[in-house]
């Protein structure tokens, strides 16, 4: 870009020189003015903003650091050179202290003057690079500034922040008012969100989202200092209490906000509230006991809210014996990807959630139990079009053998064997054409690399829209929905067996997005990917 030069000196012989003996259209500076002494520069620095100055320092009226003063008190963004007769220590002092660029000993030759001028310019313009770059920087910051501040409140939520790390900086990092006592945290969950979701559009997800959020806000936000996170699929919310009127505020609030998203739009939420602990630092015990307050939905069922300290009132004596229906979905995922190698694992998990140990498990549940999941993979059979009579018996005459056994290792042996036959029979027979074969072990060589419907079609040479037809024809699951099975069934596998983070699983499977891939993986499994590794992750396994 081209810089304004102002040329100042009291000698209209000097300014004539210096305008006319110096080629400065060539080299990319404009003279915009002379000046012959300080108040007149001052005049044409405030009208035309030059970027450089050339200046005597020894002027009538005001001489040039009187000048470069005042261009600094009034905060003009000129540079100036200054131009002196004497080599004067001080006046150099005094020039550096108020931003001159260079101080040249006269007489000056033209191509000191040029070579100091584009100095100068050259530094005006890096400057300029860098005052874009941190605008951009500031800007890129900003935007990131809510995703920042979602990701340091779950890490208090969940105790994970460094010894190092003081929570009260990040609240005043990111505007959190700071708690006035104690602080709770809640957990709410959308009830059956997965079905919810289904083939809902990204546009509505976000609503419904969205609507928990304002609903929330509006019922405790005027009353309570709170901040909502996403917390996966759930969301967590951090309320600041002042008093015992608080804590029952925080539940009239929700409870009133689980009646507003049932009458307003259709759907119910959940709610585990953990008790108040003083300020933030055992905010996560809150958290932890919300979560386990969570728990207790499935005996009490959707729409309920549970506060932490009811759990130890109950009576142990009086749970509902519950399905594990994590654990079968689990295995049903399994049982379509054939994915043998995780079926035993599972089976164990699922048995065992039916009485955790050290309880003992009653024989009539477990078998009503494993009779329901035999039944789901009967299901599953038809689904896939596969004969069930094959596995189960016509009619389903096999069931009271497998389930007629004495002992829960015959029963659990059973149980593991029918899911494995049921396992091979829908693998081998989802695909009979040589097309979708062909695609198909690509798939499974590629699933980690970016795979699209045309780049599959394009592989086995035929029309991507004919191809659409014919794999779902053949294999009984559209394409897409395909991909995911085959990357989460990987996932799976990697949550178990290695330590990596979540971020890490997700790009091995193919997925850039960390946040979509939990949302699939939730979709696909009805757990998230820290809750899968939890449960089935080889430091968990007995």
């Amino acid at each position: 870009m081209s810089m304004r030069l102002l040329i100042v000196d009291d000698e209209e012989e000097v300014r004539s020189g210096i305008r006319g003996m110096i080629d400065w259209e060539g080299n990319g500076i404009e003279v915009c003015g002379e000046a012959e002494d300080g108040v007149q520069a001052l005049a044409i620095i405030r009208e035309a903003k030059p970027e450089i100055l050339l200046m005597d320092i020894r002027m009538p009226e005001l001489n040039g650091l009187q000048v470069a003063e005042a261009m600094q008190r009034e905060g003009h963004a000129s540079k100036a050179i200054l131009l002196s007769g004497y080599d004067d220590f001080a006046f150099a002092q005094q020039a550096l202290k108020f931003g001159v660029s260079e101080y040249l000993l006269k007489p000056c030759m033209p191509d000191e003057i040029l070579a100091a001028v584009l100095k100068t310019a050259a530094l005006i313009r890096e400057e300029s690079e860098q005052r874009e770059k941190y605008a951009d920087l500031q800007a890129m910051l900003e935007s990131q500034m809510p995703f920042l501040k979602e990701r340091f409140l779950l890490k208090c939520l969940r105790g994970e922040l460094p010894p190092a790390e003081n929570p009260r900086e990040g609240f005043a990092l990111y505007g959190i008012t700071l708690p006035a006592a104690e602080t709770a945290a809640a957990l709410v969950r959308i009830d059956e969100y997965g079905a919810l979701c289904g083939d809902a559009k990204e546009r509505d997800i976000a609503y419904w989202r969205f609507s928990v959020r304002s609903t929330a806000e509006r019922f405790l936000g005027t009353r309570l200092a709170m901040e909502f996170v996403d917390d996966q699929d759930d969301f967590a919310l951090i309320a600041h209490l002042a008093s015992g009127e608080d804590e029952a505020a925080l539940a009239e609030g929700l409870s009133r906000m689980q009646e507003a998203l049932r009458g307003q739009f259709g759907f119910t939420a959940s709610v585990g509230i953990g008790r108040s602990y003083p300020g933030i630092g055992q905010l996560h015990l809150s958290y932890s006991e919300a979560r386990q307050a969570m728990e207790a939905r499935f005996a009490r069922g959707d729409g309920c809210l549970v506060k932490y300290e009811e759990l130890s009132a109950e009576d142990p004596g009086q749970t509902v014996p519950s399905y594990p229906f994590t654990e079968e979905k689990q295995i049903l995922h399994s049982v379509k990807n054939g994915n043998q190698a995780a079926l035993e694992r599972q089976v164990d998990a699922f048995l065992e959630a039916l009485a955790p140990p050290p309880d003992s498990p009653s024989r009539e549940h477990v078998v009503r139990c494993c009779m329901a999941l035999l039944l789901s993979l009967y299901h599953l059979c038809l689904e896939t079009r596969s004969n069930p009579d094959d596995v189960f018996g016509r009619g389903l005459a096999s069931i009271d053998a497998l389930l007629g056994v004495p002992t829960l290792r015959q029963l659990k042996d059973n149980v593991l064997e029918t899911t494995n036959e049921v396992c091979r029979k829908i693998n081998s027979r989802k695909s009979g054409h040589k097309t979708v074969e062909q695609a198909v072990a690509y798939i499974q060589a590629n699933f980690a690399g970016e795979l699209t419907l045309e780049t599959v079609a394009n592989q086995v040479y035929v029309n991507p829209n004919y191809f659409c037809l014919l794999f779902k024809q053949s294999m009984g699951v559209n394409f897409i929905d395909y991909v995911h099975q085959i990357r989460i069934g990987q996932a799976c596998e990697g949550l178990a067996a290695y330590p990596y983070k979540t971020y890490e699983i997700a790009a091995k499977v193919g997925y850039a997005n960390e946040k979509y891939f939990c949302q699939i993986f939730k979709k696909l499994t009805g757990l998230t990917p820290s809750q899968y590794r939890d449960r089935y992750g080889s430091a968990n396994l007995r």
